[in-house]
Parts: structure tokens; sequence; C-alpha cells
């Protein structure tokens, strides 16, 4: 479990993550969503997903994956769909989160987000074709 203070602190290790979430969204989109060997369904998991942004202002992960992909250059070439599933145990976090990602504004039309109040990966993955978002 988090500390009290893990979403007050925003420290140079969460700063690193978020660097390479968002090269890794910005990296690996193009090559499995657009293309020749494009796939139909690229699905993006974070298993603690967090409240969606620290009391200093900074974004979390999944807020700095969502705003990589929806300001994605390949997003009109892309077909298939994105899917975000962001996986959060506390349930005032999960609030949280989905409050963030209302404030993103609309995301493309192809990605969805589905944010479970879950302790493990099992009940997420179960439901991966359901639309929440």
């Amino acid at each position: 479990m988090a500390s009290s203070n893990h979403f007050e602190d925003y420290t140079n290790l969460q700063r690193v993550k978020h660097e390479l979430v968002r090269r890794y969204v910005n990296g690996w989109l193009p090559k499995l969503a657009t293309g020749r060997f494009a796939q139909s369904k690229v699905i993006y998991f974070d298993t603690h997903a967090g409240r969606g942004s620290f009391s200093t202002g900074e974004k979390g992960s999944p807020i700095v994956a969502l705003s990589a992909i929806q300001n994605h250059r390949c997003m009109p070439d892309v077909n298939g769909e994105i899917r975000c599933v962001f996986i959060e145990k506390d349930e005032d976090n999960v609030a949280a989160l989905e409050s963030e990602i209302l404030e993103l504004g609309p995301l493309p039309e192809n990605c969805t987000v589905q944010v479970s109040h879950a302790d493990s990966i099992a009940d997420p993955l179960a439901n991966c074709g359901k639309k929440r978002h």
C-alpha cells in the first residue's frame, strides 16, 4: 500500500516514470496501431493507477498515458481500438482518477477507458471487452 503522502510528494522517481510512460506510448502506439502490421485492438494496462494527479499539480501515469494518446500525431491513422485499463485498489483514488479523466475532455473516438476498482489484474481482464467511458 502506498504511503499516505504518496500523492503529495512528486519525486524524481515519478518524474522519470512518467517520462518513460510518455516515451513508451509515443514510440509504440504508431508501431502497434498503424501501418501494415496494425493490430485491431491495443490495450494499455496500469495496474496501480492511483488518483490521476498529485497535490503538487503534476499528473499521474494514467493521465500522462491518455494525454500522449490524445495528442499523438498518428491517431488519425489508427483504425483499431485503443483501450486503456486502469486498475486501482483504493476506492477514493478510483473516484479521483475518473474525475481527472473527464477533465481531459474528449478522447479520440476509438480510445476507450476502463477504470477498475480491484486489487489485481484478474477482474479487469475478465471485463476487457466492456466499455466504461
